[in-house]
Formats: structure tokens, sequence, C-alpha cells
């Protein structure tokens, strides 16, 4: 397993203890890689990378879209970051 694929397994580990889903997303290239949905109408899409990973042109293109939309969308690298993104979040009212 590579390091983009650790990050990722263990994100979602430690979003499913926080007790929110993490939906693996595919069909529509450059989406981002899982769709976070938690309690009181959390929706955050997240794109993993490996440390030092890069996203594509086709990625940056559609994770504006989303932001255009209102979304809120993360590129995460480390675990670390991710498990401080999620904690900030379910603490919003």
């Amino acid at each position: 397993m590579g390091p983009e694929r650790k990050i990722e397994a263990a994100a979602c580990a430690y979003a499913k203890r926080r007790g929110c889903w993490a939906l693996k997303l595919g069909g529509l290239t450059g989406l981002p890689d899982r769709l976070i949905l938690g309690p009181r109408r959390l929706v955050i899409f997240v794109e993993f990378k490996a440390p030092a990973g890069r996203l594509s042109a086709r990625q940056r293109t559609v994770i504006a879209g989303l932001k255009l939309f209102g979304f809120v969308v993360f590129v995460i690298d480390d675990k670390n970051i991710f498990t401080e993104m999620l904690d900030t979040a379910l603490k919003k009212p």
C-alpha cells in the first residue's frame, strides 16, 4: 500500500470512530477521493495525496467547481492534518 492509501485508510478509520461516513467517490475523473458525511449536515470532500503529491489539472478544475457551489474541499497529505480538520469541523455548531 502506497503512502497516499495509508493516509486515506487511517483517515477513514478515524472518521468512522468519530461517527462519520467516509464514502469512496468515483465515476467522474477529477472528483475527490472521499465524501465525508457527519452529524449536523457535515459535508466535506477530501482528496488524499502522498506527501509532496500534486493535483492534476482536472482535479484542480473539479475542486474549483465544488468550491464555487459552496462545498468544503480539503487536499490532505498527512493523517494528523485530517484528524485536526475533522475535529474542528465536528465542533462547529
